[in-house]
This record gives C-alpha cells, sequence and structure tokens, in this order.
C-alpha cells in the first residue's frame, strides 16, 4: 500500500511499501522502502516508485500507462518493443540511456522509468501501444478483465492475440479489484518468465550458434517452406492422379488397338487365303494380264459400238423409205445376227429361250449395258442392272438379288466387297450365281446361253 508522509513543509514525496518489502507476486525486494523518483531492478520481481503515481485513487474509465503497476510497464514495453523499435524510439524522441550498462538493457530502463510518471515519453508510448492493440480489442469484445486474465493464464483461446496486447486489455480500464487483478496478471507473467528463462538456457546450450533469439526467425523459415512444400505435394499429388487418367485412357486405347490389330492380322489371313487359292504370286500377273485384255476388249467394243451405231443408221434409212414401221421392226430384230457374226459367235436366235427369268448383272461397263439388256431380251428374260458400286448400293445389291433367277458378276470391272456380298446373297436365297473373267459382251452372251441350256 502506499502512504504520503509530509517531509517539509513544501516538499511532498511519495513513499511507497509493497507488502512490506516484496513485488507483486510476494517475493521480498533488497529494499522494503524506497524513496524518491529511484528506480530498482531486482529480477523479475522489479520494484519502482514515482512521484505523485498513487497519491490518491481516482476512479477513472481509461488508465494511463504510468498509472499501471511498474512492474507490469516493464513486462508491457518488453514485449511490445524489441530492440530495433526500442531504438527507433530513442532515435524519434532524442533519449539518451546509460552508458555504463549494455545497450539493450539501457534502453528498457529508461523507457520504463519514463514511463512512471506523466511526461512526453511516456504520453508518446501510452499513446502508442492504445494504437497497437486496438485491433486486438475486438476479439475480445464481451469478455471481463478477470476473464481476460484468465486467458493468460491458460492460452487455450485467442492464440491470435499477442501477449502484451492481453495485459494491456486486462488492465487498462478501472476496475474495483485492480489492483488484485494487477497482481494475478504479474504473477502468470512472472512464471512465465521462469518458463522462458528455463526454455532460452536449454536452447542456447542446444543450438549451434548458441542464439535463440534466431530460433523465431528460423522456425517461421521453415513453416513457410513447409508450406510450399504442402502446396508443391498438392500440386504432385494433382499430377498423378491426372497421370493415372491418363495411362488408364492409354490403356483402353492400347485394348482397342490390340483388338483393331488382331482384326487386321484375321483380315490378313483371308485375303492371304484368298490369293492363295487365286494361284499365289502368279495370280497377280495374271491381274495384270487380265488388265491388259481388258484394256484391249474396251478397245474392241468402242470399235464394236462405233460400227453397230453406223449399221442402225443404215437400216433405219432403208427401213424408213421402203418398209415404213414394220420393217423397222424387223430391222431391230436382225441387230442380234449382226452381234454374232461381228463377234464371230452363234446366231443368238438360234439360241434356247430365258423363258421370263430374271437376269441380274452387277457391275460391268456403262457404254455395254444396253447391249446386255438386248442379249437378254432377245433370249426372253427381264434385264435387271447394278452398277456394282459397294459403299454406295449395297441394300440395292440385296433387293437386286432378291428379284432375280440368276446374278452374273464380271471380276474385272467390279470391286471385291461387291463381289463377295453378290455371293454371299446368292448363297442365303439360292440363287446361281455366275463370276466373269471379264465384261465383255461376248463373255456375258455365252455363260447367259449355258445358263438357258441348263433350264431346257
Amino acid at each position: 500500500m502506499s502512504r504520503l508522509t509530509e517531509m517539509e513543509p513544501e516538499t511532498r514525496v511519495v513513499v511507497t511499501q509493497i507488502n512490506g518489502g516484496a513485488d507483486l507476486t510476494g517475493h521480498p525486494t533488497d529494499r522494503g522502502l524506497i524513496q524518491g523518483s529511484e528506480l530498482d531492478f531486482h529480477g523479475a520481481g522489479a520494484v519502482h516508485t514515482h512521484v505523485g503515481a498513487r497519491c490518491a485513487k481516482t476512479i477513472k474509465s481509461k488508465r494511463r500507462l504510468w498509472e499501471f503497476h511498474p512492474p507490469l510497464i516493464c513486462r508491457i514495453l518488453g514485449l511490445a518493443f524489441d530492440e530495433r523499435e526500442e531504438g527507433k524510439i530513442f532515435n524519434k524522441l532524442g533519449l539518451e540511456h546509460n552508458k555504463r550498462l549494455s545497450v539493450a538493457s539501457a534502453r528498457h530502463g529508461t523507457l520504463v522509468h519514463a514511463c512512471v510518471e506523466p511526461n512526453r515519453v511516456s504520453r508518446y508510448l501510452d499513446k502508442t501501444l492504445e494504437s497497437m492493440f486496438e485491433p486486438y480489442r475486438r476479439m475480445v469484445q464481451g469478455l471481463g478483465q478477470e476473464d481476460i486474465s484468465r486467458l493468460i493464464e491458460e492460452r487455450g483461446e485467442l492464440k491470435d492475440v499477442p501477449l502484451p496486447a492481453l495485459i494491456w486489455l486486462a488492465i487498462r480500464h478501472q476496475h474495483q479489484e485492480i489492483d488484485r487483478i494487477e497482481a494475478r496478471v504479474f504473477s502468470t507473467i512472472h512464471v512465465m518468465e521462469h518458463r522462458a528463462l528455463r526454455l532460452y538456457d536449454d536452447l542456447s546450450r542446444m543450438l549451434p550458434d548458441g542464439k535463440p533469439e534466431n530460433a523465431a526467425g528460423e522456425l517461421k523459415a521453415t513453416l513457410r517452406l513447409c508450406e510450399e512444400l504442402q502446396k508443391r505435394c498438392q500440386r504432385s499429388e494433382q499430377r498423378r492422379e491426372q497421370l493415372k487418367a491418363e495411362m488408364e485412357a492409354i490403356k483402353q486405347d492400347k485394348s482397342s488397338l490390340a483388338l483393331a490389330l488382331a482384326e487386321q492380322r484375321q483380315l490378313s489371313g483371308r485375303l492371304g487365303n484368298d490369293l492363295e487359292k487365286l494361284g499365289g504370286e502368279s495370280a497377280l500377273a495374271q491381274i495384270e494380264s487380265l488388265k491388259e485384255e481388258i484394256e484391249l476388249l474396251t478397245g474392241e467394243i468402242v470399235t464394236l459400238n462405233e460400227e453397230l451405231l453406223k449399221r442402225e443408221q443404215i437400216h433405219s434409212v432403208v427401213n424408213e423409205s421402203n418398209e415404213g414401221l414394220a420393217g423397222s421392226k424387223a430391222s431391230i430384230e436382225d441387230k442380234p445376227l449382226a452381234i454374232g457374226r461381228i463377234e464371230g459367235e452363234q446366231d443368238i436366235t438360234q439360241s434356247p429361250a430365258l423363258n421370263g427369268k430374271s437376269v441380274a448383272f452387277v457391275g460391268g461397263l456403262e457404254g455395254l449395258l444396253p447391249h446386255y439388256r438386248q442379249t437378254v431380251e432377245h433370249l426372253g428374260g427381264i434385264f435387271l442392272a447394278h452398277s456394282g458400286k459397294y459403299a454406295q448400293g449395297k441394300q440395292e445389291i440385296e433387293k437386286l438379288v432378291d428379284k432375280a433367277d440368276v446374278v452374273f458378276c464380271p471380276v474385272d470391272i467390279n470391286s471385291h466387297h461387291a463381289c463377295r456380298h453378290c455371293k454371299r446373297i446368292c448363297k442365303l436365297t439360292g440363287k446361281p450365281c455366275y463370276f466373269l473373267r471379264s465384261a465383255s459382251l461376248s463373255m456375258f452372251r455365252r455363260e447367259l446361253i449355258e445358263f438357258a441350256r441348263g433350264l431346257n
């Protein structure tokens, strides 16, 4: 408790005695009675006195820095400002420190000594601390000063609020139990100091450089490195999942390619077998020779067509002048005789009749289609034709074969797929199918006459 003693009529000096020579925690001090404005440090239980600091209790809503117990002023300043920040304060305020002490200790002691009474330094620091800790006031909104002192002891909640801010908020405002709250806060801080000193001593002996103050910076750097590594790990995990998905897609593509390759091998085998049936490599030479023969026959067909056109013109002129319409019909019926004579074959009028059978012709030369039709109709049949283009007329081939009684398919002027499709459809429907070596008119007529003879 504080008491006021008048030494002289003109002089008033405050003499402070804490618990009969003890600090706020009950630790005994070297001097129980301290006079004047002197400042003594005795470890964690430092005792500070000042003139007129506590001559009378005045109820205020907000307490100023110099109204705090001096040991708590010491802790707040020590926790709020590091050595570099204290140096900036000294430079800003133009202060000097005791040259006999270390720079850090002298600066800290000078600031604490200045803050035990209202002056330029204490007002500046009070305003600075108020601005520094104001953002944390909203985080403890609704909590009383005793609740905040309990949080200082437990430190289980509000870990984002710094310790000096909690001390400041616990004792900043006036309270009817402010002395007890300050003593409770100081006792808690005092125990923390013991723990911190033990930790500092352990770190000093454990760390390679023996400087525990660098451990916090290294720990922060390590935490940042861990966060960066964690981000990289997440990116690597995402990349790994992408690679897994790509691998699955590649496996599926590989399976599809394997199936396609197996199908191609089977097709190659079938084509090889077909080639062997046709004569192997010699079949290629035969095909080339057949192509040459086709070219020759094509030229022959062109020549024959020109001769036929000339004869038709001659017949038409004769028939129009002499016999009229009847003579023209007779001349048309004589055309097969001319065709037979031109190609050196027997007269088609002497051939057996088709008796109304439908004859399908798949492929062939478009220029010979009228002659194909004329040959079939003169034998008493019905002519059906298809171009032989498999990709564009697969269903048309099926319909044609279904209507026909016999199918003729030249292999030289036709696609391989069309020939195979005709063969398959004829086999399914039981229709006879003749594969002609060439699309020449003579070849078709010989095979057609042989089919007609089989009917008779």
